[in-house]
């Protein structure tokens, strides 16, 4: 269910990890990359780098076509999207990955009483389509997708107002994640083996791989008062 689904009757006092999706769960380059390349070959477009590509990760498929092909008309960008869109689609169904260690994480984490949710920029046919594809899909009891939203601050706030619970942490690659749970008072995890890593160094909490998220969760947990 999304985060709208929770009715007041099932509201939930415990502690809550929301993950950032892209960088975070699930190693979104392979296929990002390789949909913008082969949408710059279909359209004709300048190939751009790679690195200029894992920039924008996680921002959004109209914000990363957009930067990505910035002198484009707006109907062929349109048209390029679209393209991106369904190269990237076919690119998960067929071989989307998640980060090493995050199947086990998720379990032991459900394990010890922490509910889990997936906060994204993507829309929640994305969402549900990577989770779907990577098999973690019934892990997760919220989704909650930012897509129409001007930032992740206000997605994560509508997480934290419809969700019910006592204590919320956000785990996450970028700085727009760490923005998002600073803007709704939130705890912060930065995933340094994400695609953001060179601008969250200065971090509290950090985590250098997904085996290192889950010791950082239970002492949050702990900290905070066990769910009853």
């Amino acid at each position: 269910m999304t985060a709208h689904d929770t009715s007041s009757s099932n509201r939930q006092h415990g502690h809550l990890a929301v993950f950032d999706l892209d960088g975070t769960l699930y190693r979104t380059a392979p296929v990002v990359v390789a949909a913008i390349l082969g949408a710059a070959d279909e359209h004709g477009h300048a190939r751009p780098a790679e690195a200029e590509i894992l920039e924008f990760i996680g921002r959004g498929i109209g914000d990363l076509v957009r930067a990505m092909f910035p002198l484009t008309g707006a109907e062929e960008l349109e048209a390029t999207r679209l393209t991106v869109r369904r190269l990237e689609r076919a690119g998960i169904r067929s071989s989307a990955t998640l980060f090493d260690g995050i199947p086990e994480l998720l379990a032991g984490l459900r394990h010890d009483g922490i509910a889990l949710a997936v906060c994204s920029n993507g829309s929640h046919e994305y969402i549900n389509a990577v989770l779907d594809s990577t098999g973690i899909r019934g892990r997760f009891g919220l989704l909650e997708s930012g897509y129409h939203d001007s930032s992740k601050s206000v997605a994560m706030a509508r997480l934290r107002r419809d969700s019910g619970f006592d204590n919320i942490i956000l785990v996450g690659d970028t700085p727009q994640d760490r923005q998002a749970a600073a803007d709704n008072g939130l705890p912060f995890i930065a995933a340094m083996y994400g695609y953001g890593a060179a601008n969250l160094a200065d971090c509290e909490l950090q985590a250098g791989e997904a085996q290192e998220i889950g010791p950082l969760l239970r002492n949050w947990q702990g900290s905070t008062g066990q769910a009853g």
